[in-house]
């Protein structure tokens, strides 16, 4: 769950405060790379911002500590 403050560009997000529920999964393709999906919501509490979303992000771990 994400919770901040957002606004421009047009959007009708009323007193700019907003929530974002999400769900989502991570595949490890191998031991530098994984793919994460996710569904949810972004919501505003005052305006009429109501949307859905769908999330496909590539994850590039680099620079992670090795263990010794």
């Amino acid at each position: 769950m994400l919770i901040g403050v957002e606004g421009g560009g047009g959007v009708d997000s009323g007193s700019a405060l907003m929530y974002k529920p999400s769900v989502g999964l991570e595949y490890n393709l191998s031991k530098d790379f994984s793919l994460q999906t996710g569904i949810g919501k972004v919501i505003s509490k005052e305006g009429n911002l109501d949307a859905k979303t769908l999330e496909v992000t590539l994850v590039w771990r680099f620079g992670t500590p090795k263990k010794s």
